[in-house]
């Protein structure tokens, strides 16, 4: 029950776990040392860890080469090549080739999850979620109201045309009215005339 609880807490801050069990590892910096927002140089980095400084270490990348490391009160990753295991055996030896040997465990990395975990507090983190979500948002309501006008269009296109079609056909019907008064009027005439035929 507790390995399937640490799993689950592990997969909610954004680190999959393809093991059961979650190891902590206690190393130090092997030389003046960046710590960023995520598993490579193009995150943003936000620290320096001096050369000595102790880390824990939480997780590794496959192949060991970035950590998920805590320092000073912070969360960052950092490269593994430049850690060095503070246990006392494997005293010193780098991370990376005794990672597996000391049970530090193999994570994935979800940006999202992980920074909504640990730096929802810094200025950067409403201009690359908050205020993209939002701007997708307003990008949705606009194609939304393009949708809706396209479709008032379309709507006004139809009633224009259903009324061009019903002025043809009162003009029909007008035109047909004419004719059958005109009959009318003929067939009128045309009595009058054979009543005067008939009094001659």
């Amino acid at each position: 029950m507790l390995k399937r609880s640490t799993a689950v807490i592990a997969l909610a801050t954004g680190l999959v776990l393809p093991g059961t069990v979650l190891a902590e590892a206690l190393a130090f910096t092997t030389t003046d040392l960046n710590i960023r927002t995520g598993p490579g140089a193009s995150y943003q980095r936000f620290g320096t860890i001096q050369e000595g400084d102790r880390v824990v270490v939480h997780g590794c990348l496959t192949g060991y080469n970035w950590c998920d490391v805590s320092w000073s009160g912070e969360r960052g990753w950092v490269s593994g090549n430049y850690l060095a295991y503070a246990g006392q055996r494997y005293a010193r030896q780098p991370i990376p080739s005794i990672g597996v040997t000391i049970g530090v465990p193999v994570v994935g990395f979800r940006p999202d999850a992980y920074h909504r975990r640990y730096y929802v507090d810094r200025p950067w983190y409403r201009d690359r979620y908050l205020d993209s979500r939002e701007i997708r948002r307003d990008r949705r309501e606009l194609r939304d109201a393009r949708r809706e006008m396209r479709e008032e269009r379309r709507d006004l296109f139809e009633a224009r045309r259903d009324l061009r079609q019903e002025r043809r056909v009162g003009s029909d019907t007008s035109a047909e009215r004419r004719r059958v008064r005109q009959e009318r009027q003929d067939l009128r005439e045309a009595r009058q005339n054979l009543r005067r035929e008939r009094r001659d």
